[in-house]
């Protein structure tokens, strides 16, 4: 089983929370593309949630990381919804 599943298309793209194959419980999906820096803070941002609270839901550690992502004052673009917004968690949200 892999922890993580990455199919870019320059990061607008699909990635699979613990799938078996090609079988996953959710995707974490983007809406349109999203510049490179933001995505790769907000999906490591994920991950590191979800690993600190277990009992947190997929869906919760990314509201969570959108949250940090945005009050994060040291550039004012993180406040911009381009950034942050296009990441939505679809399938599955519970915790793993």
């Amino acid at each position: 089983m892999d922890d993580l599943l990455s199919v870019p298309t320059n990061f607008a793209s699909v990635i699979g929370f613990h799938c078996n194959g090609m079988a996953c419980a959710a995707l974490l999906v983007s809406h349109w593309a999203v510049e490179s820096n933001a995505a790769m803070w907000l999906i490591a941002s994920t991950f590191d949630i979800m690993k600190s609270d277990p009992s947190l839901g997929r869906a919760e550690a990314l509201h969570r990381a959108m949250l940090a992502y945005i009050e994060d004052s040291s550039d004012a673009r993180n406040a911009y919804p381009a950034y942050w917004a296009p990441c939505v968690v679809v399938g599955e949200g519970a915790p793993l």
